[in-house]
C-alpha cells in the first residue's frame, strides 16, 4: 500500500501514543506514507506535530465521525483491547490507545505487542524554533513554565484537591525560593483560569503567555524552561518526549500504572517526575526542583530549605 488513510483522536498525547508505533506498523504493512485524519476538530499543535514527521502527515478533520459513532467511540474509550479497526467508516485503519491506556495496559507490551514501540521516533526541529529557543533563553533566563487547566476532568478531579489558590501559592514559593520566572501558557481554553492565577499575583511574579503561542513557540519554550510543570497533557507528555525536565501533577481519574505507560519508561524519575493531586505536598514539588537544578548545576550555591 503506498499510502494509508487513519483516523484518529485529537489530542496531542494521544498523536503521540500512536506515533510511537506508527512507523513499524506502516513497515509491517509495506506502507510508504499515512493521513492521519482526527474525528473531531484537531488544534493546529497538533496538526504542526504530525508535519514533523517523515512518514506521516495531518489530513482533514472528519468530525461527523464522533457524532454518528458515538457509541462505538465510548466503548472504545472503556474497553481495554479495542484500539486497532482496519477499513473503518472509509479510512484504512483506526487507531485509538487511549482506551486501553486508560485502563491500565502498557503500550510496549499489551497494545499491539506484535508492533515495536519506538518511543523517540525522529522528529525534525524548524529553525524558527530555534530561533524562537534562543530568544526565551535571552529574555527569560531561567524559568518555570506551568499552566492549570480548569475544564471537564480537571475540574472534576484536579481543582477540590488543589485549588487555583493553592496553586498560585506554589509557584510564589518557587518563584521566592529558587528566583525562577513563572511563565504560564496552554490554550486559549487555559485563559481563564490563567487570569484567576494573574488576579491572584496582582502583576508580582506572573508572565501571561497563555493562548498566544503556537506549537512552535511552545516547544521552543519547553526546551528553554528550566522545569515544565503542570497536569497530564499533550504539552506535558510532549516534554518527556523532547526530554524535558517535567513534573506532572495526576489525580485519581486515573491509575497509577497510566502514569507510568503514558511516557517513555526511561524518562521516569529521570526527566519525568510524577506526583499526585491526593497526596499534594509543596515540600516534595520543591524538593524535585532543587533537585533539578542542582543536577543542571552541580556548583549551585543555593541551599534550599536553609535560612
Amino acid at each position: 500500500m503506498k499510502e494509508a488513510h487513519i483516523l484518529i483522536p485529537p489530542g496531542l498525547g494521544d498523536v503521540y501514543w500512536i506515533i510511537v508505533k506508527l512507523e513499524a506498523f506502516m513497515q509491517s504493512r509495506e506502507i510508504e506514507h499515512c493521513i492521519l485524519h482526527s474525528w473531531s476538530s484537531v488544534p493546529d499543535r497538533t496538526k504542526d506535530f504530525i508535519n514533523r514527521f517523515s512518514f506521516c502527515s495531518a489530513g482533514d478533520a472528519h468530525p461527523m465521525v464522533l457524532k454518528d459513532n458515538r457509541v462505538l467511540y465510548k466503548a472504545l474509550n472503556f474497553t481495554d483491547d479495542t484500539y486497532f479497526v482496519e477499513n473503518h467508516e472509509g479510512f484504512d485503519f483506526l487507531f485509538w490507545f487511549n482506551g486501553a491506556l486508560d485502563a491500565g495496559k502498557n503500550l510496549e507490551r499489551e497494545i499491539m505487542p506484535e508492533i515495536e514501540t519506538n518511543w523517540y521516533p525522529e522528529m525534525s526541529v524548524p529553525d524558527r524554533e530555534n530561533l524562537f529557543y534562543e530568544e526565551y533563553k535571552e529574555k527569560y533566563g531561567d524559568f518555570l513554565l506551568s499552566f492549570y487547566p480548569t475544564f471537564g476532568f480537571y475540574k472534576t478531579h484536579w481543582l477540590p484537591k488543589l485549588t487555583l489558590q493553592k496553586y498560585y501559592d506554589l509557584l510564589k514559593n518557587i518563584h521566592d525560593t529558587f528566583n525562577l520566572k513563572i511563565i504560564l501558557s496552554g490554550l486559549d481554553s487555559d485563559i481563564a483560569p490563567a487570569e484567576q492565577l494573574l488576579e491572584y499575583d496582582g502583576g508580582r511574579i506572573l508572565i501571561d503567555l497563555t493562548g498566544k503561542t503556537d506549537f512552535t513557540q511552545l516547544s521552543a519554550l519547553i526546551r528553554a524552561s528550566t522545569v515544565f510543570l503542570g497536569v497530564p497533557a499533550g504539552n506535558t507528555i510532549y516534554s518527556t518526549y523532547i526530554k524535558q525536565q517535567t513534573i506532572m501533577i495526576w489525580a485519581n481519574r486515573f491509575l497509577e500504572s497510566f502514569s507510568l505507560n503514558a511516557c517513555p519508561p526511561d524518562s521516569i524519575n529521570q526527566w519525568y517526575h510524577s506526583v499526585w493531586a491526593e497526596f499534594f505536598s509543596e515540600e516534595h514539588i520543591m524538593q524535585l526542583i532543587w533537585n533539578i537544578m542542582l543536577t543542571n548545576d552541580p556548583q549551585l550555591n543555593l541551599r534550599y530549605g536553609s535560612n
